[in-house]
């Protein structure tokens, strides 16, 4: 079975940045690992969100491994050669305190977690 998480992420832009951010992503981006997961989106940005469910999230793993990949190249960009892209990355565990949470220098705060109490009777 395994721990299971929920995680997601976005990368974004203004919209006169996102040429070069899509070109980046299409590029660079592990579609062959998580494809299912990533959407395109329009809005007051634009970028793509990933949103991946029930997943065994684990740092030994190989896709995971290729997603830290690709979030530290795209943060070298922005560090190193100051590309004027964003970055926001959650992961929820299933224990109670198990959130990770991440982001880059000036984002706007698209992700956020929220705890909801329900009854299933």
């Amino acid at each position: 079975m395994g721990y299971i998480s929920d995680v997601a992420a976005v990368f974004y832009a203004e919209k006169e940045d996102f040429p070069m951010l899509k070109l980046f992503f299409k590029e660079n981006f592990p579609y062959d690992d998580f494809g299912q997961c990533v959407e395109e989106f329009d809005s007051h940005y634009a970028g793509f969100k990933f949103i991946c469910e029930g997943v065994k999230w684990y740092e030994s793993s190989n896709d995971v491994n290729k997603f830290n990949e690709f979030v530290g190249r795209f943060n070298d960009l922005i560090t190193d050669q100051g590309q004027p892209w964003h970055y926001e990355f959650c992961r929820v565990g299933e224990e109670y305190n198990d959130i990770e949470f991440e982001r880059g220098r000036n984002t706007a705060c698209l992700l956020d977690v929220s705890r909801t109490i329900h009854f299933e009777l």
